[in-house]
């Protein structure tokens, strides 16, 4: 592979107009991934039709590793557009959502116990099992949930403590029911 670079190699493909249209607005629009966006790039710039770019002048013009070249335009032979799309990735999906999160998060929201200044991770899932939110739960899984809380919250949606009545929303008003 490296002499096939060194030689000047160039792993070109032929772009059919109308896929050159939708990388190019892919491009353009700069709503995708940024990974998606630099996959259209290769392919654009290694495209026989227009430029077609050696595996070099790319690796120079996108900052990209060759191999990263080689593979999207070995997957774009064997795929089509499809390939400039990240797979779905194995893992396990979420264990907490839904109702038993947000109970946790009231829960971090609420006062804490008796002669503590605030929640802890380990107290919150302590309590959260004492409560029979859940079965169990350990101090991770309710650090996950409040941060997910809180980068998905709209603001609206954001319950404030107060002084006066307990809880209040960004409005002022009460929650009504949690």
């Amino acid at each position: 592979m490296m002499e096939f670079l060194e030689k000047g190699g160039c792993m070109n493909i032929q772009l059919k107009k109308r896929e050159r249209q939708q990388l190019e607005g892919i491009v353009q629009k700069g709503k995708q991934r940024a990974r998606t966006i630099t996959r259209c790039r290769i392919l654009l710039l290694a495209d026989k039709n227009t430029k077609g770019l050696s595996n070099r002048e790319i690796v120079e013009a996108l900052s990209v590793c060759s191999a990263t070249i080689s593979n999207v335009v070995r997957c774009f032979n064997q795929e089509g557009l499809e390939s400039i799309h990240d797979k779905p990735r194995s893992g396990q999906p979420p264990k907490f959502q839904g109702r038993p999160a947000a109970a946790i998060t009231a829960l971090a929201c609420s006062t804490p116990p008796e002669g503590r200044s605030r929640w802890t991770l380990e107290l919150l899932a302590d309590r959260a099992v004492t409560l029979k939110i859940v079965d169990s739960i350990c101090p991770q899984s309710v650090h996950n949930i409040l941060k997910k809380r809180d980068q998905t919250a709209l603001k609206e949606a954001v319950v404030y403590r107060n002084h006066r009545c307990g809880l209040s929303l960004a409005d002022g008003k009460g929650p009504g029911c949690l």
